[in-house]
């Protein structure tokens, strides 16, 4: 049996690699048509040309396109892999360097830039849900974008009960990565338990291939040595986040944290740190794009993958293992996804999108019961939620109102006063992406 694909978001800087993976992963998941959509028709075009070598080269198997519209890249696929950005990096920017000007952290996913990205991200995100349900109504829909709880909470809204729309990360398998590489342990070994919001959680247990639990040791690991992901070393802010790290386990103690806690913790010290002309966003495009460009050219040039530095990321090989989990009716593999509660942490909303660990079968996914958070846990959970939900409601209701609470309630805004003239810039910037909010926006001014 062989499958049919499609990757929303064809001109992401990660389809390169994740096509790459899937290529040499044909003998487990074999593909006859893979199919790339993406509303930049230039940016896809560039992946395409050098996909289509890969594929000639190594994988003639399988045949690639391009496909003209939404509904003709979901029409009769198994797999619809979701890796949109909408608004493209130049709205990162945005979303970086509007809330620095007010004070803020400015960040992708965290704080109110994170919080405008999941805002304008609902609209398209459900616009490819209700396509990809229309047209292939027993597909995995694998999404793969952020902020996945802001997204994943707008969903649960109209496909509550679909066991085949999953919203994945792979931030807590790089922490893995990282954990194992300073445990001297192989790819995959530890076994986490894991609990809280996507960039929002807490590794409560790690345990070996012996079932004894590793925690002490990584902390005591990360409280007194650079341990980051081999994939990252060379990367100097991310090797800032993870010592930081341990900074936050020293100062508060408990379980381990994600990385993305820095910005909730240590707001007032990131700030001050920011560039507010440039910041990440503008690394990315400097460093990140302008690779992937300069990769694609090479391979056209060449009629060849060889020597172009393509290889298999942790973001595909993860999404691989997903993939190949959904192949099998009975099989014990676990990942951390973001799922409806419904008590699988019973002193926390029923309809908070938590995540935890689940079990990948071929027939959906499975959360496993988790149990009850401390308060302190609970207390930061339950926040993040109110927050992330109210401006979901926003959106979905065009209520201003709950937007303004919404952005009230995130930790990273320091004061209330700040709230509305951070929100009026942020929707002057996205009035494209959310008109009908940005023609509430003068209300801000008052």
């Amino acid at each position: 049996m062989s499958y049919k694909l499609a990757v929303i978001g064809g001109g992401s800087l990660y389809t390169l690699p994740l096509l790459h993976t899937l290529c040499q992963k044909k003998e487990v998941f074999p593909l006859n048509r893979v199919y790339l959509y993406d509303i930049d028709e230039k940016r896809q075009f560039l992946r395409y040309q050098a996909a289509e070598v890969m594929f000639n080269e190594i994988y003639p198997e399988c045949e690639i396109k391009v496909a003209q519209t939404l509904d003709e890249a979901v029409k009769d696929v198994d797999y619809i892999l979701v890796q949109i950005r909408t608004g493209g990096l130049d709205m990162r920017e945005a979303d970086e360097k509007i809330p620095l000007k007010h004070g803020c952290i400015g960040q992708e996913t965290c704080g109110a830039g994170g919080l405008m990205y999941g805002m304008r991200s609902i609209a398209d995100t459900l616009e490819i849900v209700d396509a990809a349900r229309k047209y292939s109504k027993d597909s995995w829909i694998i999404n793969f974008g952020n902020p996945a709880s802001m997204l994943a909470e707008a969903t649960r809204r109209y496909y509550r009960d679909d066991k085949r729309l999953v919203y994945l990360c792979d931030m807590t398998i790089l922490m893995l990565d990282a954990f194992e590489s300073a445990l001297n342990l192989k790819k995959g070994e530890l076994v986490p338990r894991y609990f809280g919001l996507n960039h929002f959680g807490w590794f409560n247990n790690i345990y070996d291939s012996t079932g004894k639990d590793r925690m002490p040791e990584i902390i005591k690991k990360l409280t007194s040595e650079n341990v980051v992901p081999d994939e990252l070393k060379n990367d100097s802010d991310w090797v800032a986040t993870f010592k930081r790290l341990g900074k936050m386990l020293k100062d508060l103690g408990g379980y381990i944290p994600s990385t993305y806690f820095e910005y909730y913790f240590y707001m007032n010290e990131i700030v001050k740190e920011s560039n507010p002309d440039y910041t990440r966003a503008n690394s990315v495009k400097d460093k990140k794009q302008a690779g992937v460009e300069k990769m694609c050219q090479q391979i056209i040039e060449n009629n060849t993958i060889k020597g172009s530095g393509l290889d298999s990321k942790v973001h595909g090989e993860y999404i691989f293992d997903f993939i190949e989990a959904t192949l099998h009716p009975k099989r014990n593999t676990q990942f951390l996804i973001p799922v409806v509660n419904d008590g699988a942490i019973p002193n926390i909303d029923r309809d908070a999108i938590v995540e935890i660990p689940c079990i990948v079968t071929f027939s959906g996914v499975e959360k496993l019961y988790f149990g009850e958070v401390d308060i302190f846990y609970k207390g930061m959970i339950e926040n993040q939620y109110a927050c992330e939900r109210l401006c979901v409601d926003g959106v979905l209701e065009n209520n201003l109102k709950k937007c303004v609470q919404g952005f009230a309630l995130n930790r990273t805004i320091t004061d209330v006063s700040i709230v509305k003239p951070l929100l009026y810039d942020l929707l002057q910037a996205n009035k494209q992406y959310l008109p009908e909010l940005w023609e509430k926006a003068w209300q801000l001014l008052d």
